[in-house]
């Protein structure tokens, strides 16, 4: 009795068993990206153009305008939070690429700690 492997037909059969493994391997460790870390990017987006709008309000209405000012400070500040926490919730979720997730929540952290080096400047 000869064994699996002793054929022409059964050596095909391997190398088709084979490639077909290969494949199917490399299509498992494709992840999408994370859904949660996409909209932290967005919030950090978002954070920044409402900062942005602030520093124009600043320049052209000057001390008229420093209540419209600090609003959007506030809001600056608040869209950081909830980018960081949307990070946050993006680690959580199975199978994902996590780039997304790392880049929102560094840039969260980043935009939020120069508002707030910006507020004790702006104290002192």
């Amino acid at each position: 009795m000869m064994g699996e492997g002793s054929g022409v037909k059964a050596r095909r059969k391997r190398e088709r068993n084979f490639r077909r493994d290969r494949v199917s391997a490399s299509r498992r460790t494709v992840f999408t990206h994370s859904h949660m870390g996409a909209c932290s990017c967005y919030f950090a987006v978002a954070s920044l153009i409402v900062f942005a709008a602030a520093v124009m309000v600043a320049f052209w209405l000057g001390k008229n305008g420093a209540r419209f000012t600090g609003g959007l400070g506030g809001v600056a500040v608040l869209l950081a939070f909830g980018g960081m926490r949307a990070a946050m919730d993006g680690f959580r979720e199975r199978d994902k690429n996590y780039v997304n997730c790392k880049v929102g929540i560094t840039a969260n952290i980043v935009i939020l700690l120069f508002l707030v080096v910006i507020f004790i400047i702006g104290c002192l």
